[in-house]
């Protein structure tokens, strides 16, 4: 870096100034960057709106908001590119309120400025405000491009927003973007998220051109759909048609395998998996754990868990979950104490399975010992947490500190208050339970099938 500037002198070079803070960017390297913007400074080309514009990408791929906005604010001729990329730069580190101001703020806004802010909304979890900014863009007759319908696809996938979803595609009709592979794909993605893979297959069947993506896109639509039989028909149609499988298609495929609990096609996945050497994955890795587990073979999980090079977080929950579901919960108290002496830190989905493991094995004492290292990593709050903690103590004969925890919960949702319910009556305290059935009632959260199942229980 210092030879490359050194080679230019005060001269200065804006091709290289830009290729510079791209790389300063990209690497998150802001004292690299900051010391690129020094020499643009001395050479005098911090004037310059191209180099102005760099710059500002440049502290927001860096995290640093305080020094994009200052470059910001001190160009004297600004262009859309120049307010598009300081937006994103709010949003990109989560800034999203000050990102619509700005955005509010433009004179005048292209396709990408409504692009950017639509992201905005999307990549920080504000589904609903992408949607109705895009039906805003709408009104003011924005034309979208394939950006804007891959954006807001995406969007109703994960909002599961079938409605939206059909609407934004026959508003894609006589555009052609349908044809494009990304754009299909993300129309099979939606599809499959929102509980219609005979859609998502209307759509993949249409297309012209198919790649690895598109068709990971169906078999998870399948997958996630309990269609588990025709994922691995599309699967081995993928092989035969030439296509290499990656990581994501066999993670994809391995989730099918155990929504229909099948330990065979399990089997034959992994044996391609060995042969396509993604065995060592942390991804598929976990999977195979998953689905070993998930289909009975805890043997078989452990094997692949133990032959694992790389094991994230993920990886040692889906395997203390095989223990756990397969009835071996002294086994995943186990790896659970293993886990925290090798120093991966657990996470709420951890301490929710290995409650289940005390409760199963009615292990008090080291369920007190769960829920403190629970209220010491922060997640006593965690309403997942909780009502694990509330079961756990129930299981174990504890009602007491049953009701200790759920007195403390801010808001109990209707699981909450069937554990605790079901928590008081499975040890003989009926009168304690109809109360807070009451309570219940009167605090107007609706009762579903499991809570009357715990009131006659009691």
């Amino acid at each position: 870096l210092k030879d490359d500037l050194d080679r230019i002198g005060m001269v200065g070079d804006p091709d290289l100034y830009a290729s510079l803070l791209r790389r300063c960017g990209n690497a998150r390297a802001l004292s690299e960057g900051k010391y690129v913007h020094a020499h643009i400074i001395k050479s005098g080309y911090d004037r310059d709106r191209f180099i102005g514009n760099c710059l500002v990408q440049m502290y927001g791929n860096c995290g640093n908001l305080e020094g994009a906005r200052e470059v910001f604010d001190a160009m004297t001729q600004r262009n859309v590119f120049s307010w598009n990329i300081m937006i994103a730069a709010y949003s990109q580190n989560g800034y999203v309120k000050d990102a619509r101001i700005l955005f509010d703020k433009i004179p005048e806004r292209d396709v990408v400025s409504w692009n950017t802010m639509v992201a905005a909304y999307a990549k920080n979890g504000h589904g609903k405000e992408a949607l109705q900014l895009f039906r805003e863009m709408r009104l003011k007759g924005v034309i979208p491009n394939k950006v804007t319908f891959i954006t807001i696809l995406d969007v109703c996938a994960n909002l599961s927003a079938l409605v939206e979803g059909n609407k934004i595609r026959d508003s894609m009709a006589n555009t052609g973007f349908e044809s494009d592979v990304v754009v299909a794909t993300v129309l099979i993605n939606m599809y499959g998220k929102c509980g219609c893979p005979n859609e998502a297959r209307s759509v993949f069947d249409k297309m012209v051109q198919r790649n690895v993506v598109s068709w990971n896109a169906m078999i998870a639509a399948y997958g996630k759909n309990g269609h588990g039989k025709e994922a691995l028909r599309l699967f081995r149609k993928m092989q035969l048609e030439g296509l290499t499988p990656d990581r994501i298609t066999f993670v994809c495929i391995l989730d099918a395998c155990t929504s229909i609990a099948s330990l065979a096609e399990g089997k034959e996945v992994h044996a391609s998996i060995v042969n396509s050497g993604f065995e060592s994955d942390v991804l598929v890795g976990t999977a195979l754990v998953n689905m070993y587990g998930k289909c009975g073979s805890v043997e078989n999980a452990k094997a692949v868990f133990d032959k694992m090079l790389e094991r994230d977080v993920v990886s040692w929950n889906a395997m203390i979950a095989a223990y756990v579901q397969n009835g071996r919960g002294r086994e995943a108290l186990e790896l659970f104490q293993r886990m925290q002496h090798e120093g991966m830190k657990p996470n709420s989905l951890t301490f929710v399975s290995v409650l289940d493991a005390c409760a199963s094995l009615a292990a008090l004492t080291e369920g007190k010992l769960i829920h403190s290292t629970v209220v010491a990593s922060g997640y006593e709050l965690d309403g997942i947490v909780g009502n694990s903690v509330i079961n756990m103590y129930g299981k174990c004969g504890s009602p007491d500190n049953s009701r200790s925890v759920f007195d403390k919960m801010h808001r109990p949702d209707v699981v909450s208050w069937n554990v605790i319910i079901a928590a008081l009556g499975q040890n003989g305290h009926a009168e304690d339970a109809l109360k807070l059935f009451r309570k219940m009632l009167q605090e107007r959260v609706k009762p579903d099938g499991i809570t009357f199942v715990s009131i006659l229980s009691a």
